[in-house]
């Protein structure tokens, strides 16, 4: 891929590489240049002490897992070696004791202000990664980071401004329902489904999907804190479900 070329041709020991539409605070720049000097020693009595130091393990664990835990949480997923099915042949292993790469949370800008709940924050990504112990493979848009060794995270955000306008985000919103739709096409055909079958699911993506996702965002994951713009991410988020299973019916 382009950002794998990129990451061949850059020279330091370390490399922040950034999309588009991320930006890096001026406290995030100084945490960076804080950071990079450390012995490894140092940087685990670090990870010890950031703030919300259960928060992250908790996002990194749904993501090593492969669990996307929310729509903005569809970017590129990152596994360390060990737990990755995939072995890049570029990576060798021979030390997994060291930090080699970094989580940053996002905040996601969102109607003219940031989401910090409704299962959005963390939306913890790799951007810091040691040249030569991290690799994109190359496969698809949203692949995997292949990490040689530990990955830890930075305390501070970068913010990310990937809808800055609500027709922006309505239109990615539109592309994540077509990834919904080409899922059910897939099982609808591998399973055969009976009319019987087809109904339940019906129901299933009409009604228990959106009422439940749209209470999850909202109250478990405290996105009403938030406020309107909590509320109004929850409903589409919730309601994607039912216009993807309206366009595969009509597909």
């Amino acid at each position: 891929s382009n950002k794998q070329k990129a990451i061949d041709a850059c020279s330091g020991e370390w490399i922040l590489q950034l999309d588009a539409d991320e930006r890096v605070t001026p406290e995030l720049a100084s945490e960076i240049r804080k950071i990079l000097p450390m012995t490894n020693k140092q940087i685990e009595e670090y990870q010890e002490n950031l703030k919300e130091k259960e928060l992250f393990e908790r996002h990194q664990s749904l993501v090593q897992g492969n669990v996307i835990p929310s729509e903005e949480g569809i970017q590129p997923i990152y596994l360390n070696l060990k737990k990755d099915n995939y072995i890049d042949p570029r990576v060798k292993p021979e030390d997994d004791e060291h930090y080699n790469a970094f989580f940053i949370p996002r905040l996601n800008f969102f109607l003219g202000g940031y989401l910090r709940s409704g299962g959005v924050y963390t939306d913890g990504v790799i951007r810091l990664i040691r040249k030569g112990k991290a690799y994109l493979p190359c496969k698809d848009v949203h692949e995997l980071m292949t990490v040689e060794g530990k990955s830890g995270w930075l305390a501070n955000p970068l913010i990310h401004k990937d809808s800055p306008t609500f027709k922006r985000y309505l239109e990615r919103n539109s592309r994540y329902i077509d990834h919904l739709v080409n899922e059910l096409k897939a099982r609808n055909k591998k399973f055969q489904i009976s009319n019987f079958k087809f109904q339940i699911e019906m129901i299933d993506w009409i009604i228990i999907k959106p009422i439940t996702t749209f209470f999850s965002l909202l109250v478990l994951h405290k996105g009403i804190l938030d406020g309107w713009r909590g509320v109004v991410f929850a409903f589409f988020s919730a309601i994607r479900f039912a216009r993807a299973y309206v366009r595969f019916v009509r597909s």
